[in-house]
């Protein structure tokens, strides 16, 4: 079974986890210092402690944030993957600029992550 984790289970995280869970995929992701609302809309994922356990346990992680976000996250994903030695495939769903898909790629090529741009 695929596990795929979700940054961010917010409005639309959520809604494609639970379409990806629907359809039988493992789903995990973290609500770790984000709103009740999200932990709301979280409920029916598997919500793992932190960001390094959905690192940990995913075989591809998608990310799901606002555009001024994505860079922020994937930095934290390199961070994450370093630190455990977790090489999921990362696919970044944001609608952001070729020129920050480029940084984006760097910042996570160079934990040994491989990007996909879903945008």
């Amino acid at each position: 079974m695929t596990t795929v984790g979700i940054v961010s289970p917010g409005a639309m995280g959520s809604a494609l986890g639970a379409a990806l869970a629907a359809g039988g995929a493992r789903v995990v992701a973290t609500v770790s210092g984000r709103s009740e609302r999200t932990r709301r809309l979280a409920r029916g994922l598997e919500l793992l402690d932190t960001l390094d356990d959905v690192v940990a346990a995913s075989d591809v992680v998608l990310v799901v944030v606002p555009p001024g976000e994505a860079r922020t996250v994937a930095g934290a994903l390199a961070e994450a993957a370093g630190r455990i030695g977790a090489r999921p495939l990362v696919a970044d769903l944001d609608a952001v600029a070729p020129a920050t898909v480029s940084a984006i790629e760097a910042d996570l090529a160079a934990a040994g992550l491989e990007l996909v741009d879903g945008a």
